[in-house]
């Protein structure tokens, strides 16, 4: 079955989807970073290390309030970090 046979008849799209291998890491030592930085790109994979997370999450705390465990986390973590100044976790 080909990818343009499951989208409907009448709906034009040009997107179209790929699959990467990713990694989510919250903690990369810091000497070697670079050096999986490095083989991360040149496999074509991607990684998300501890300041794209935090980014992306911090990201979500731009909207309206919603009741989930990610976004009051990320609301708890903001709200700390103004009381008690930025720290690294």
């Amino acid at each position: 079955m080909s990818p343009t046979s499951v989208a409907p008849k009448n709906r034009k799209t040009s997107l179209t989807p790929s699959l990467a291998i990713c990694l989510a890491a919250g903690k990369i030592v810091a000497s070697d970073k670079a050096g999986i930085q490095s083989h991360f790109d040149a496999q074509g994979w991607k990684l998300f290390d501890r300041d794209w997370i935090r980014q992306r999450l911090l990201n979500m705390n731009t909207g309206s309030y919603e009741n989930d465990v990610a976004t009051m986390t990320v609301k708890l973590l903001e709200d700390s970090d103004r009381k008690y100044g930025k720290q690294q976790r």
